[in-house]
């Protein structure tokens, strides 16, 4: 998929209300790695704890570069967690991400 197949996919998934209710549920990195790979989107629980905790060491908040990245089209890993960090901050709230982190 190019980035923005990917980007696309998340967003559909994130309008979607059933999606969302079960990615809210969701208490660990690993539950959302499995959600969305159940949708064909691939994503290690780590690497989306490495993006929780890159939000968390910038206030909660994405860096500029961390925007520019989603935005910009950076490919592979980075690209794919930002989008999905970033729906998912949108959808419930930053601090919503952070409970991926913390639980295993």
């Amino acid at each position: 998929m190019t980035n923005e197949e990917i980007k696309n996919k998340i967003e559909t998934l994130m309008r979607e209300e059933a999606f969302s209710a079960k990615l809210k549920a969701c208490e660990s990195a690993q539950e959302v790695s499995d959600l969305f790979a159940a949708e064909g989107i691939e994503v290690s629980a780590e690497d989306l704890e490495a993006g929780v905790a890159a939000m968390e060491a910038n206030g909660g908040e994405f860096s500029e570069e961390e925007l520019d990245n989603v935005a910009g089209g950076v490919a592979g890993t980075t690209f794919l967690v930002g989008c999905i960090l970033f729906s998912a901050a949108e959808l419930a709230g930053a601090y919503y991400c952070a409970k991926w982190r913390r639980r295993r």
